[in-house]
């Protein structure tokens, strides 16, 4: 049996290339494959400690654009990437403070 088939496939704005996993700039709708997706698009997080369904993707161009204009979307999660950035620093650093104190029991420790 012979059949006709249509089918609409989303390919890449930089390569050409289609795929079945493509991420889009939420603002533009350009769409990138997963080679070409870290090079163009920056993901930013919805929450403090999850990421998934409502993350947003914006392409480097519309970032500029959307920064300018001061889009609160856009800074919103900003922030909240900020703020994951500030923990992860502070996290390390309170790692640090730890090793040095638990270095400084143990060589007590040993002196007994």
């Amino acid at each position: 049996m012979i059949k006709s088939k249509t089918k609409e496939v989303h390919c890449c704005d930089k390569c050409g290339k289609d795929e079945d996993y493509i991420s889009s700039c939420d603002n533009c709708g350009a769409e990138y494959c997963w080679d070409h997706r870290k090079d163009n698009l920056i993901s930013y997080p919805h929450s403090m400690y999850c990421s998934g369904s409502g993350d947003g993707s914006y392409c480097k161009k519309c970032v500029e654009k959307l920064t300018a204009a001061k889009d609160p979307r856009l800074l919103a999660y900003i922030a909240i990437l900020d703020l994951r950035t500030e923990a992860e620093e502070a996290g390390k650093a309170f790692k640090k403070r730890v090793d040095a104190a638990e270095a400084r029991i143990a060589r007590y420790a040993k002196s007994r």
